[in-house]
């Protein structure tokens, strides 16, 4: 594992609520079963690793409260913001702490290869790219990476619904800015996030096998000795944006 490679100006923005529709809570569930962690909690732990500045950006729902709380009761770094308005939450973080880089992820993903993130960041700032996004890698564990400055410009304070909600949406879509991917393995195939039942069942079954040691070579001998394992939730479709 990697330690230390980022500093504060680099910001990783956690999203997390608790109101998803197929598994209400998951973010607040133990991970793995019978840890006194949870999803929530093994993500923000691997990412502070990095060195980076790392917060949870949550609802201001009141369904969100026990989030707050959480935090709280943990030390975890965290801001409260639009349910809806997605990039409203970023867009104030950027505000206050004027990150020069910002990794986005979610908090569904407990799955982080930080060897992985080094590369694609590097990847990154090497092509001096306003977005980046990694592929590859399976569902629930790909990158995505870009200037904390887009978040201010003016072209983005008029933003549809769907590119509220979805933050990354108009940095990928946008002919103005210049956009980096790479591919980090072929995994593409499989499916490590949580969104349902069966999906934290696998997750967890997942995370006993590789414990603390997360990483792509990890996974391919897992695929290559327990193929049924990572095939659990295979009936699960993924919702398109």
């Amino acid at each position: 594992m990697v330690d230390g490679w980022l500093d504060k100006s680099t910001g990783i923005v956690i999203q997390a609520r608790m109101s998803s529709t197929r598994l209400p809570g998951k973010v607040l569930l133990p991970f793995p079963i019978g840890s006194t962690e949870t999803v929530l909690s093994t993500i923000y732990n691997s990412l502070c690793s990095t060195g980076a500045s790392v917060i949870v950006a949550t609802s201001s729902c009141p369904d969100s409260d026990p989030i707050e709380f959480y935090c709280k009761s943990k030390g975890i770094n965290f801001y409260r913001g639009s349910e809806n308005d997605v990039y409203s939450r970023f867009y104030e973080l950027q505000e206050l702490h004027s990150y020069t880089h910002i990794f986005r992820f979610t908090a569904d993903n407990p799955l982080i290869d930080l060897n992985k993130m080094k590369q694609f960041f590097n990847f990154y700032c090497k092509g001096d790219y306003d977005y980046a996004g990694s592929t590859g890698m399976p569902l629930g564990m790909n990158f995505e990476l870009f200037k904390g400055s887009l978040l201010l410009s003016p072209e983005n304070l008029r933003l549809s619904e769907v590119e509220k909600e979805h933050v990354t949406l108009r940095f990928k879509k946008d002919i103005i800015y210049s956009r980096g991917e790479m591919s980090l393995a072929d995994l593409a195939d499989l499916r490590l996030t949580i969104d349902e039942k069966l999906d934290y069942i696998q997750l967890n079954l997942v995370k006993n096998y590789l414990n603390e040691n997360i990483n792509i070579d990890e996974l391919i001998y897992l695929k290559q000795t327990y193929p049924w394992l990572l095939e659990i939730n295979s009936i699960i479709e993924q919702v398109k944006v």
